[in-house]
């Protein structure tokens, strides 16, 4: 009885595919990344494999089919940061590919990055620069609200609502809980808590805050939009430093990117914001500290 004809075993067994070594690719990471950061490089990597074609031989990826690959999105009104971050995740998987000595070259490095132009908001400070506004302040008022800004991520209206009753402490650790109270309710309404680090824990536990509020007590609701407005100072403090650039958002922008520069997953920092994950990820997702794409033009 003769042979029949030759199965085919489909590309999801079938060495050197896309969806082959995608597979391979994303099992190798399990573990030493955020489940959810897991999820966010298959989904990508699957609307990639999508455009390419799952059979298709990641030998034949070229640096023409990947600029048309970024056209298409671009084209689906994927905004330049998005398409910015899908690259960088796409790039993880060829250099990946590179180590497994599966391609001689990557050819995500030679497609075009889109330019994501960087605002007053994007910019955040580095540690020389903060530290700089801490040891510069000389009003304990504005002190208390870089020190809430930059180490938790405070917005400029939970820092001057701020309540000592938000405060809980407990032998060599705390957290400041953003919660609803007579004239505040958090942006999201929902209540959040985010744990206090070391310096943030011993800068307020050496403090007594005996009035309604941590900053200010001595100043009440009026037909302002802030109860105290702290624009002034503040203006001083950056220009004396030299750093008009710094605005209040940037001290919480600071605390975010650092937090995730730091190793911390983006999932938590999202909770810690008291922002969406989805939001999050799109602001700070280039700053995880990925050691492929450190060493990828080595």
């Amino acid at each position: 009885m003769g042979a029949g004809p030759p199965v085919s075993r489909g590309p999801q067994f079938t060495p050197g595919t896309l969806l082959f070594e995608r597979e391979r690719f994303l099992k190798a990471r399990e573990g030493t990344l955020s489940r959810w950061t897991q999820e966010n490089d298959e989904c990508v990597l699957r609307l990639f494999a999508a455009f390419m074609g799952n059979e298709t031989l990641v030998s034949l990826v070229t640096p023409r089919r990947l600029e048309q690959w970024v056209a298409e999105l671009r084209k689906r009104g994927k905004s330049p940061a998005t398409v910015k971050t899908y690259l960088l995740r796409v790039n993880a998987f060829f250099v990946w590919l590179v180590k497994e000595e599966l391609l001689p070259r990557n050819p995500v490095t030679s497609v075009k990055v889109p330019v994501v132009k960087q605002t007053r908001v994007d910019r955040f400070c580095t540690r020389d620069e903060r530290e700089r506004l801490i040891a510069l302040c000389d009003r304990e008022d504005v002190l208390i609200m870089l020190m809430l800004g930059f180490h938790a991520g405070l917005r400029l209206r939970e820092m001057i609502e701020a309540r000592p009753e938000w405060l809980r402490f407990w032998d060599g650790g705390g957290e400041i809980c953003v919660q609803s109270t007579a004239t505040f309710i958090p942006k999201d309404k929902e209540a959040r808590r985010i744990p206090l680090n070391d310096r943030l824990y011993e800068f307020l536990r050496a403090r007594k805050f005996d009035g309604p509020f941590l900053v200010r007590p001595d100043v009440g609701h009026a037909k302002h939009k802030y109860r105290w407005e702290p624009r002034k100072p503040f203006g001083r403090l950056v220009k004396t430093a030299k750093l008009e650039w710094v605005g209040w958002h940037t001290l919480r922008h600071t605390f975010a990117t650092m937090l995730v520069m730091g190793g911390c997953p983006i999932a938590t920092v999202a909770q810690w914001l008291g922002d969406g994950i989805e939001v999050t990820f799109k602001h700070y997702v280039g700053y995880a500290p990925v050691r492929e794409h450190v060493n990828a033009g080595l």
